[in-house]
């Protein structure tokens, strides 16, 4: 019986060493978001997980210890049960340290990728959308205020419908997202034109979206809001043939509109319901014309 709980009582506190040290571990990898609230309950239950782990490696220690005594001391298989005891735990502790380093591993090689998914940052440019840096007193005829025919899912503390129809170069259309993460623009009868997939990216909570048109062209401006403790949204944009434009992960925005400057029309992207805690980035950086 003593054997039993040796063997339990050793790989039981390994087990609870290295699974806190894991869960500590990634905890400590930088992000470029905050933690989302499923993250958050993870950090809450880190202990039970932890107190989970040692219970385990109890239980699985006392049955190898009864193994190794029925099977090997007993029967006289091992002569040395001292050396025994050394070599099985030296083995299973390496093993899961190892199993514990390759976890880490696995897990930081992800947030990294991550990272640089989620990099606030244009990430891709057909070559016709300029970000213009002017004044914001050169800005006229903008309004902020979020237009309920051009939102679905939650913007801020509204709720709107999960598709809504629109009209797109005279003809009609119907935008929508998914668990998923993709952005749906259909036609009329269901067929899809555009399904683009916003994976990698923080999960779309809402979507506000305008129709640019400018000789003769007719493009898309699509504005995801992503999850609320990300303060990020990406801004897509879209031909009428369905081909991406332009794709940029931006900051908490939720709003996008048309504005005149200089007496063209330009897409103006801002903020419905700013927060006294927020730094607002100034509207002027985030002004955008279409090069035809």
């Amino acid at each position: 019986m003593k054997k039993t709980k040796f063997y339990g009582i050793v790989i039981g506190i390994a087990a609870t060493l290295i699974t806190a040290g894991y869960f500590l571990a990634i905890s400590a990898l930088p992000r470029v978001d905050n933690p989302g609230s499923t993250q958050g309950v993870a950090y809450v239950f880190m202990i039970l997980y932890t107190i989970f782990g040692g219970l385990v490696g109890i239980v699985a220690g006392s049955l190898l210890g009864w193994i190794l005594d029925s099977v090997l001391i007993k029967t006289g298989i091992v002569k040395n049960e001292k050396i025994l005891r050394k070599l099985v735990c030296s083995v299973l502790i390496g093993t899961f340290m190892i199993i514990a380093i390759a976890m880490y591993m696995n897990t930081k090689r992800s947030q990294e990728e991550y990272n640089i998914k989620n990099t606030q940052e244009v990430k891709f440019n057909a070559g016709n959308i300029e970000k213009i840096q002017v004044d914001n007193s050169e800005l006229k005829n903008y309004n902020l205020g979020l237009n309920a025919d051009h939102a679905i899912g939650r913007i801020g503390a509204e709720y709107y419908s999960s598709e809504k129809e629109f009209k797109w170069n005279g003809k009609d259309y119907i935008i929508s997202s998914d668990d998923n993460n993709h952005i749906f623009i259909k036609n009329s009868d269901g067929s899809i034109l555009i399904d683009h997939s916003l994976e990698g990216y923080n999960y779309i909570t809402g979507i506000s979206y305008v129709v640019y048109e400018k000789n003769e062209n007719s493009d898309l401006f699509v504005l995801s809001r992503l999850r609320a403790t990300s303060h990020m949204s990406v801004l897509n944009v879209f031909s009428e043939k369905g081909e991406l434009l332009y794709e940029e992960l931006m900051g908490k925005f939720n709003i996008i509109e048309f504005g005149e400057l200089n007496g063209k029309k330009v897409i103006v992207i801002g903020n419905s319901q700013p927060r006294a805690n927020e730094i607002i980035v100034t509207l002027a950086e985030f002004i955008y014309d279409i090069k035809y």
